[in-house]
């Protein structure tokens, strides 16, 4: 818009100014003004600046807030302003640190936590499924139930091996009493025949 009297406007189209130029440069809502007979100005709007009204001087103009953090401004007089950040980068004044999403999600222990867009999601391990990986497939039940099968037989292998060993075992022993009882037998046998009689003579 240009503010000017018609005697003023008249002089302007007299010497020559360029008026166009200086109503269509003012930016931001400036306003074209006059300040003396042989010059315009671009009167700025608030919070705006510069010779054609091209400096934004608000506090969120520059877009301080990072990781699209929202910035909000607070006092446009002393340029304060402050970042909403998103949920994964709430920390720093500019929401320039990312937390750890993943630091208390464990998936159920089958899968790796990921952060994407700022939300977790498990990436489940090979026979595993679900929202936290907590549901495993029917190949590795399958896969389980044989290994308990496995397991049961060869508990029950070795409980049957100790046994056989523990009755070889009694039965040296069986035998080795009986051989023992026989050979006391005969010694004492032996030593009865040996035995000399002494006769005291007078």
């Amino acid at each position: 818009m240009f503010n000017a009297s018609n005697d003023q406007l008249l002089n302007l189209l007299s010497s020559n100014l360029l008026i166009n130029n200086c109503m269509t440069n003012c930016s931001n809502h400036g306003k074209c003004q006059m300040i003396n007979e042989n010059s315009l100005k671009c009167n700025c709007d608030q919070n705006f600046a510069g010779n054609t009204c091209q400096l934004d001087q608000r506090p969120c103009s520059s877009n301080p807030c990072l990781n699209g953090g929202l910035c909000i401004s607070e006092n446009l007089t002393n340029f304060s302003f402050r970042c909403e950040c998103k949920p994964s980068y709430s920390e720093g004044i500019y929401c320039e640190n990312r937390i750890d999403i993943c630091k208390e999600e464990k998936c159920s222990g089958n899968g790796k936590c990921i952060d994407i867009n700022g939300q977790t999601k498990c990436e489940c391990f090979y026979l595993y499924y679900g929202q936290k990986c907590e549901k495993q497939t029917s190949e590795l039940e399958s896969i389980k139930q044989g290994i308990r099968l496995s397991s049961i037989i060869a508990i029950i292998i070795m409980i049957v091996f100790y046994l056989i060993i523990v009755l070889i075992d009694l039965t040296n022993l069986k035998k080795y009493i009986k051989e023992g009882k026989k050979l006391k037998y005969k010694e004492s046998k032996h030593r009865k025949k040996n035995i000399v009689k002494y006769y005291y003579v007078n």
